[in-house]
């Protein structure tokens, strides 16, 4: 980008190159989610967003500790528990 912008190149390219590394990792992954998605690679969809999981979890995994939820019981034989957040399944064992 650097190197663009001291040639003083303009193009379409160039312009989505600076849209998308505008701002924050997160908002760089937000917008590079919502262009493949747009586009139906599935595939980059899916690196993408697996990307943005494991950056939320990075800045907000403590709260899923499960010192913070006291009323779950250690799992006895046979049985199987799981966790979830917002409809998401976060641990099963």
């Amino acid at each position: 980008m650097d190197e663009c912008n001291a040639c003083s190149v303009d193009s379409d390219d160039v312009g989505l190159c600076k849209y998308l590394l505008a701002g924050s990792e997160k908002a760089f992954l937000s917008k590079a989610h919502r262009l493949f998605l747009f586009l139906g690679r599935s595939d980059r969809v899916t690196d993408i967003t697996m990307a943005m999981k494991d950056m939320f979890f990075e800045n907000a995994g403590d709260m899923f500790a499960l010192p913070y939820y006291p009323g779950l019981r250690k799992v006895s034989a046979g049985v199987c528990m799981c966790v979830c957040v917002g409809g998401r399944l976060l641990l099963s064992y």
